[in-house]
């Protein structure tokens, strides 16, 4: 059962509106801001998901996700890219890169929540 969330996304913007959706529906929510960040996060707390964009100040959320899906530690943890960009180029390149699932922003409420559901269903 998903409960707790790691959000990396650097726009305090896009942030706040993710993070108060998830909250207001139980979810814990971890926040940081770079890759870096995220990778102390996660090394120090239990993460069932994580939430993530794809342009961030010191790498990319595609450098990142392919990290993490490589590294044993953290390669159980489903990835769902977050993000302005709306290519398809993008999304492809995210679910190769080992993310499980791709949105774009502004996510509808429902659409969030209807994914994270789903990661816990599959």
């Amino acid at each position: 059962m998903i409960q707790s969330i790691l959000l990396v996304e650097d726009s305090i913007t896009d942030a706040y509106y993710l993070k108060n959706i998830l909250e207001c529906h139980g979810f814990s929510i971890f926040h940081a801001k770079d890759a870096e960040e995220s990778l102390l996060i996660l090394e120090t707390n239990n993460i069932d998901l994580i939430l993530m964009d794809i342009v961030l100040p010191t790498n990319s959320g595609f450098a990142l996700v392919r990290y993490l899906s490589k590294n044993q530690q953290f390669a159980h943890i489903p990835v769902v890219m977050c993000s302005h960009k709306s290519e398809e180029s993008d999304k492809i390149w995210a679910l190769k890169q080992g993310a499980v699932d791709y949105l774009v922003k502004p996510v509808p409420e429902e659409v969030l929540l209807s994914k994270i559901t789903n990661l816990y269903v599959c």
